[in-house]
């Protein structure tokens, strides 16, 4: 049979108090054994910067299909999102002088004969794939 002093004195540190002194002596372990923080935020930023992508950004399933880098893929769409917002910036604010310049070119026999080309040279090979072919033909009624 034990004998049980309750006189003693509970010595036991609660956990909130020992859980992060403990996780901030792991992590200053954990980077000292890498390097410390400064070289493991290169060598990440680095694994990011030059990790391959596919066309559309993502990490690709085949080796061969990663032909560009993150940081490649990143800057070019930046890049072409600002292009395509100044473009439609300055269309809209020329939109009166690309109107009558396309008109007058229009008018002329060579300008209505490239404006024509181009239409056909668009349509050419619209229907070769039954993928990308979309014919959409719609009726209004006359409002009287």
């Amino acid at each position: 049979m034990s004998v049980h002093n309750s006189s003693l004195v509970n010595l036991s540190i609660p956990n909130e108090v020992t859980q992060p002194i403990v996780a901030a002596k792991i992590q200053e372990a954990v980077l000292a054994a890498l390097g410390g923080s400064e070289k493991i935020v290169a060598g990440v930023i680095h694994q990011i910067c030059n990790t391959k992508v596919d066309a559309s950004g993502h990490t690709p399933r085949y080796d061969s299909d990663a032909k560009h880098t993150w940081l490649d893929f990143h800057v070019t769409k930046i890049i072409q999102e600002e292009v395509k917002k100044e473009l439609q910036e300055q269309i809209k604010t020329n939109a009166q002088a690309i109107k009558d310049e396309l008109i007058k070119q229009l008018q002329t026999k060579k300008g209505a004969s490239k404006v024509a080309e181009a239409l056909l040279s668009s349509l050419n090979g619209t229907f070769d794939s039954g993928w990308r072919s979309h014919i959409q033909v719609t009726f209004h009624a006359d409002k009287a």
